[in-house]
């Protein structure tokens, strides 16, 4: 089943406390989340290296997979630097001495020209063992910041393959028969052999993917051998043909650009007034891309994508300027390849910026105008057009409706939304791979929903499309498909919409998490915000069983959505106190308490806070509606003084208060507790801490309305 990153379509909760930085600077003490097991406790055992400020992440099977924190190492380059990392820490990811590695640069780069991350792949007996290895993110200097993944001994134990490479290339030409293909239509030279360990049904497997390029049509066609049993585990086209600037028919072709003209819309606002520009479209291919490619010549094709109109045979010409007032259905299609060409390559050049160089820089195809479609999408697949994996596609419900507004592609938040689903498949995020309606598909769908929006400054994706089609066509008038400037909150609002398998839609859920970033963009600089998530990034859990869930089922859909939401808005928060320091940090963490998906005591997430070294917290947050419980998770050693006041909005008559969870006992409280104006300030002073540990500080929304609050808290040392 083709896999796609949709746009749209129709408790018992493990708590994981993490140290994300300490009030005055000083080194925190280690944190673990989750509970490691025997193999993860022996692994940690063996690295002489542990930091005292490193977060250390378990699955539920206690095996650690990520680790965040300075992971100092002295070598320099990336094949040196990837091998002091394996023999200094390797063995918390399951390293063992016989095991080998391919150390590659990966991630993109930052802009001094350093590579964002190091892919380290595992490699036994000169076979690649898939889904193995270890990611390192990289900070501007180089420095290693975290790490990720997981290495097999399984594999390295394996003894050798029965088979050698040569045997296992006469296996495969004696398949092709069975695919109605003879070794003598194979192209000269046109034959390769990929040696890979894959898993399946959990046990490891010897495979020679065997590739073969045929002379009449330039079909790849890839073979999957056993290395012990000689047998044919798999057959199918792989039509993924590596980089270029445009891969076609199995080679990569180079090609010149200019610019050329087209109509377009040049924002939101000019599209919602269907009003036009003739603007420059950048680096579009100028000439023919190369010998053997009929009818690229004068297409729409340039450095990120190459637009096919399923409504219309006519080229593009890269001189042409459209006349888009004319009644012409075809000159009103036109518009559609040019307006949706512009905003791919400004979404691409804006990720670049951040990103670096991005893994999508090659001409992917486009499919607009799309009949009957009431959806767009990004595929990793193959849409057989002879360009190998992954392209875009744009529905046009025109024809259904009789209103040639009613496509796709003249939303360019929906471009934008899309592209990001490729860039994010092409750094090797995973969410994509997982099931549908569970906890990565939906952030998955609030990053790329994000990015869009962060590109057009504006909270709502979708605008264009439900303005021109939802409201006229279907009687409804919403202003867009998703607003991440609506008040969506954890856990209220989590199964606001279910999808076919009874969880959380993903879009829906997802929103929750666009709307929490996008807070955090409109209280922060949108520099700021941009920075850390997509610095973030490649430290967010992949897979639910990274924070503990193996399956998401409805019984444990609300703690496994607010694990990984969790999860993800701490990385977002360790990078900002690593950039901009603790006050900056906690300004971010007020900017998500809000949405309930961090800080929210009734879903088990306090913000864990190393305070035996004393500092302050100040910020300014607001309850709403559905979150009433707001807090952090302090650790104090006896002796330390805590002075507390928080404060109600006048304007809004915010009722608030605080308390101490587990606090019988464990502190004294010489002075009392002060309330003025009907509960709209609450204070206590010289609260003295009597028995060392981790207490959940928690405040309180008294009132049956939200409101905004000022909260001010200082730990003496």
């Amino acid at each position: 089943m083709m896999r796609t990153n949709r746009f749209f379509i129709q408790r018992s909760f493990i708590q994981f406390p993490i140290a994300i930085a300490v009030l005055a600077g000083a080194a925190a003490a280690q944190h673990v989340r989750g509970t490691p097991g025997d193999e993860g406790r022996s692994r940690l055992a063996q690295v002489s290296q542990i930091s005292q400020n490193w977060t250390v992440d378990a699955n539920a099977a206690g095996a650690v997979w990520r680790v965040r924190g300075d992971m100092p190492v002295a070598s320099e380059g990336t094949e040196a630097k990837g091998r002091e990392f394996i023999q200094q820490y390797g063995a918390l990811f399951g390293a063992a001495p016989a095991m080998g590695f391919d150390i590659i640069e990966s991630g993109g780069f930052y802009k001094n020209g350093n590579a964002r991350g190091i892919s380290i792949k595992q490699i036994a007996r000169g076979f690649s063992v898939d889904g193995r290895g270890v990611q390192l993110a990289l900070d501007e200097k180089g420095n290693i910041t975290g790490a990720r993944g997981a290495l097999s001994a399984d594999a390295t134990a394996m003894p050798a393959p029965s088979l050698n490479e040569a045997d296992a290339r006469a296996f495969a030409r004696a398949r092709l028969v069975l695919q109605g293909r003879d070794a003598a239509d194979v192209r000269p030279g046109a034959e390769s052999v990929k040696k890979i360990i894959k898993f399946i049904d959990g046990a490891a497997h010897y495979i020679y993917q065997v590739t073969f390029v045929f002379k009449k049509d330039w079909t790849p066609l890839a073979l999957e051998i056993d290395g012990v049993t000689g047998e044919t585990v798999a057959v199918f086209e792989n039509r993924d043909s590596g980089t270029g600037k445009m891969p076609f028919q199995g080679q990569n072709f180079a090609f010149k650009t200019g610019s050329g003209k087209g109509s377009i819309y040049s924002n939101v606002a000019a599209a919602l007034a269907q009003k036009q520009s003739l603007k420059s479209l950048p680096e579009l291919g100028i000439e023919d891309a190369g010998t053997g490619t009929p009818g690229i010549n004068g297409t729409l094709f340039g450095r990120f994508s190459i637009v096919f109109d399923a409504g219309s045979n006519d080229d593009f010409s890269t001189k042409h300027v459209f006349d888009f007032d004319s009644t012409d259905p075809i000159e009103k299609d036109l518009f559609d390849q040019s307006n949706i060409y512009f905003w791919i390559y400004q979404q691409a050049a804006a990720l670049t910026k951040l990103f670096g160089p991005l893994p999508t820089e090659y001409t992917m195809p486009v499919i607009v105008n799309v009949p009957g479609i009431e959806n767009a999408f990004f595929s990793p697949g193959d849409a057989g057009l002879g360009f190998g994996n992954g392209f875009m596609l744009f529905g046009d419900l025109s024809q259904t409706t009789g209103d040639p507004m009613d496509d796709y592609s003249r939303d360019m938040t929906v471009a934008g939304h899309e592209y990001f689903h490729a860039v994010a498949d092409g750094i090797g995020m995973q969410f994509g791979n997982s099931p549908v309606d569970n906890p990565p598909r939906a952030v998955n769908e609030a990053i790329a929903d994000y990015f869009s929006a962060t590109l057009f400054n504006d909270s709502r994706v979708g605008s264009v499309i439900a303005f021109f089609h939802f409201g006229p066509d279907l009687g409804l008038s919403p202003d867009s498909i998703r607003d991440l400037g609506a008040e969506r909150v954890f856990p209220l609002d989590l199964t606001i919409q279910t999808g076919q398998t009874g969880l959380p839609e993903e879009h829906e859920a997802g929103l929750i998490f666009g709307a929490t970033l996008w807070r955090l963009r409109t209280k922060l600089k949108k520099a700021i915000a941009d920075d850390a998530i997509s610095h973030s990034m490649a430290q967010w859990p992949q897979t639910t069983n990274d924070v503990g869930f193996a399956t998401v089922d409805q019984n444990n859909a609300q703690a496994a959505y607010g694990a990984f939401y969790n999860s993800c808005l701490q990385t977002i928060l360790d990078r900002i106190a690593a950039t901009k320091g603790f006050p900056t940090m906690i300004k971010a963490f007020a900017a998500m308490l809000p949405n309930g998906a961090i800080g929210n005591e009734d879903a088990g997430t306090a913000l864990p806070i190393d305070a035996t070294t004393g500092g302050s917290i100040n910020y300014d947050s607001e309850f709403l509606f559905g979150v009433k419980h707001h807090a952090v998770r302090l650790t104090l050693k006896v002796g330390q003084k805590i002075d507390i006041t928080i404060t109600g909005n006048i304007q809004d008559q915010t009722q608030v208060g605080f308390d101490i969870v587990n606090s019988a006992g464990n502190f004294a409280f010489p002075n009392p507790l002060t309330i003025l104006n009907n509960n709209q300030k609450a204070s206590r002073k010289g609260i003295f801490t009597n028995v060392a540990g981790s207490y959940d500080f928690v405040f309180k929304n008294l009132g049956a309305n939200p409101g905004r609050y000022k909260l001010q808290l200082k730990v003496t040392k």
